[in-house]
């Protein structure tokens, strides 16, 4: 009795090995190129993560990974660099309903050709450019992490935070998510909002700017002075920093706001 159970016990231990279990499936798409100067680079996600980094000169280097979850397939999702004199697009593209893809980045968002549903892919991409560059970011559902830029930054996501680094101007936008820029010289208007979040901006100790911040759930916070203007409550300040000069804006609903003074 023993041994036939002991028999029956090994042959499940290699069936066991003959089947092991499946890995969840990825799949990584690569891109280098160069940019010139005076171009930009605009990358565009909707399922996914996007990180930048500086690169060496002028070379641009992309590496996007696809993972697929559960029943999903690899194959509904695919990455496109394109070239123009403005400069890089980069986007990744979903199947539609109809088994194409879009032609391009920029028929991506066209409604009148519904995606297909249950595309159940992850994506990151990341991404090494020109630190002197300028870079437009957005996805989804993802967070945004730029880090070593001189350029100015404009990124959106709605689920998930954003980091951002650059010594130029930035704009950073989401709803799910904290916000978190270290930015340089302000000499146009920059807005950094969430709904769910805290909002934490270091600037210059020399900025010249308008201040307007505002939130309903949280406190307001700076480590530089103010010269307030109009009423003030712990929800809402207006005032000048420095001289004031272009428009500063901090906005949250359920979080807190922190002026910080960035370290030279």
């Amino acid at each position: 009795m023993f041994k036939q159970i002991g028999r029956l016990c090994t042959g499940a231990l290699a069936v066991a090995f003959l089947f092991p279990a499946v890995a969840q499936s990825t799949d990584t798409f690569r891109w280098n190129g160069k940019l010139a100067n005076g171009q930009r680079v605009h990358v565009m996600d909707v399922n996914g993560s996007i990180a930048v980094t500086p690169s060496s000169g002028d070379a641009v280097s992309v590496v996007a990974e696809k993972k697929a979850n559960r029943d999903g397939n690899l194959n509904d999702v695919e990455f496109k660099v394109e070239q123009s004199s403005e400069g890089l697009t980069i986007c990744s593209l979903y199947r539609r309903e109809d088994g194409s893809f879009p032609a391009s980045c920029a028929e991506r968002s066209d409604n009148n050709k519904r995606t297909k549903r249950n595309i159940n892919v992850g994506t990151k991409i990341n991404l090494q450019m020109p630190a002197s560059a300028n870079l437009k970011a957005q996805t989804v559902n993802g967070g945004i992490d730029v880090h070593g830029l001189r350029g100015s930054v404009d990124a959106n996501t709605v689920n998930g935070g954003i980091d951002i680094e650059t010594t130029g101007l930035a704009n950073a936008k989401t709803v799910n998510g904290g916000v978190r820029a270290k930015v340089g010289t302000l000499n146009q208007d920059c807005t950094f909002s969430t709904v769910n979040g805290r909002v934490v901006v270091a600037v210059s100790p020399n900025l010249n700017a308008t201040l307007s911040a505002s939130t309903v759930n949280g406190k307001i916070e700076s480590d530089l002075p103010i010269t307030l203007q109009g009423s003030i409550n712990r929800r809402n300040l207006q005032g000048k920093i420095g001289n004031g000069g272009a428009n500063l804006k901090l906005s949250t609903v359920n979080g807190g706001i922190r002026l910080e003074r960035a370290s030279i």
